[in-house]
């Protein structure tokens, strides 16, 4: 985030539309925590998808804002 906010500044980037999210993250199950002590076992996360996701939102956004301008 440090590295985007300079880059903004060093470009005169002022207002720049993100995709955030209000929802808390959750803490690991007791399941989830004795999984990662036993070797070979993975939890999977949610980050594998959440960057396809928000790159999905965006551009919806960006349809979006297309389609009023005409």
């Amino acid at each position: 985030a440090r590295i985007m906010r300079q880059q903004c500044r060093k470009h005169n980037i002022s207002k720049l539309t993100v995709v955030t999210s209000t929802e808390l993250p959750h803490r690991p199950s007791q399941q989830q925590i004795d999984a990662m002590d036993q070797p070979g076992k993975k939890v999977l996360g949610s980050t594998s998808f959440v960057p396809s996701v928000a790159g999905i939102m965006i551009a919806s956004y960006v349809v979006q804002q297309l389609i009023k301008s005409r």
